[in-house]
Order: structure tokens, then sequence, then C-alpha cells
């Protein structure tokens, strides 16, 4: 078998993407629920719990993965094929990723109108599009595939990423003030 650069880039990206979205997750999920003034500590809290929710999702996505290619019989072919539906789910992440990064770094870089203008025009609109996307990212591997290892790997990555912030929200935020 030989080595190409997507046996670690595909994955590494999908893991740099999840980490992201739990850790944005973390933040939305605690979002409004505190009246304070200063409250930078309390969103870097919720911040961290997001990315260890969604790190307790990679671990899980990566034992099924794993244990699957340890038990498979045909490891190389298996491999490709999980490549294979990591890089169609980075064709659908990655645009999202890179407006929402641009909208982020606009919101810190701009003066105060124009950045909250990028936060109106496409965080808000992408925030409520960010499930779909993820399904369709989902969708996009698991439907391309015949393969039940890469489909269950797609439903699992999906479903735990989908889970973050509703599980944060209840654990935590969802308490009266």
């Amino acid at each position: 078998m030989s080595w190409h650069a997507t046996d670690v880039t595909v994955p590494a990206g999908l893991c740099l993407l999840a980490v992201l979205d739990g850790v944005f997750a973390g933040f939305r999920a605690a979002a409004g629920r505190n009246a304070r003034i200063h409250r930078a500590r309390y969103h870097r809290r919720a911040s961290l719990r997001g990315l260890f929710a969604s790190l307790v999702v990679l671990t899980l996505v990566a034992a099924w993965t794993l244990a699957a290619l340890a038990l498979s019989s045909r490891r190389g072919e298996l491999y490709s094929q999980l490549r294979g539906g990591g890089v169609r789910m980075l064709a659908v992440y990655g645009p999202y990723a890179v407006l929402v990064l641009i909208a982020l770094a606009g919101y810190v870089l701009l003066p105060f109108n124009a950045a909250n203008f990028m936060m109106v025009l496409i965080l808000g609109p992408f925030t409520l599009a960010r499930p779909w996307i993820t399904i369709a990212g989902g969708v996009s591997a698991a439907w391309s595939s015949r393969n039940t290892v890469v489909q269950t790997a797609a439903i699992l990555a999906v479903a735990g990423m989908l889970c973050i912030e509703p599980v944060l929200h209840r654990c935590f935020y969802d308490r009266p003030v």
C-alpha cells in the first residue's frame, strides 16, 4: 500500500473542523445565558466544554473506524473508502468553514458597524444552516459509499456533532437564572 498525503490530511482536516465546531457549539449553548458585563471567563469555560464534547465525539468515531480497520481483512481498501467519504465531507464542510472564519476575522478586524454587519450577514444565517450543512456532509459521505463502515462512521460523526450543543445546553445552561 502506497502512502498519500490525503492519508493524514483528510482525517486531520475533519478533526480540526470538528474541534472548531465543538468550541463554537459550546459558546452557542451558553450564549445569552449570562447577564454579567464581563463574561470572558464564562465564554471560555463554555467553549472548553464544547471542545471536550467534540473530543468525546471524535474519540467514539475514531474507535469505531479503528476497530473496523483492525478487524478488516482488506484494510487498504477500507481506509481508501473511509478517506473518500472524508473527502466528500470536507467538500461540503470546507467552504462553510472558510466563510465562517472570514466572518469571525471580519468581526475582530473591522470597525464596529462593519463587524456587526458581518455577524448579521454571515454568522446569523450560517448558524441556522449549520445542522443542514452537517447533515449534507454526512449524507454525501454515506450515500456515495456502499460500505457500512463508512456509512456508520458518517452517521456517528454527524449525530455526535449535532448533539453537542443541545446536550451542553441541557446539562449546564438550562436552569432558571
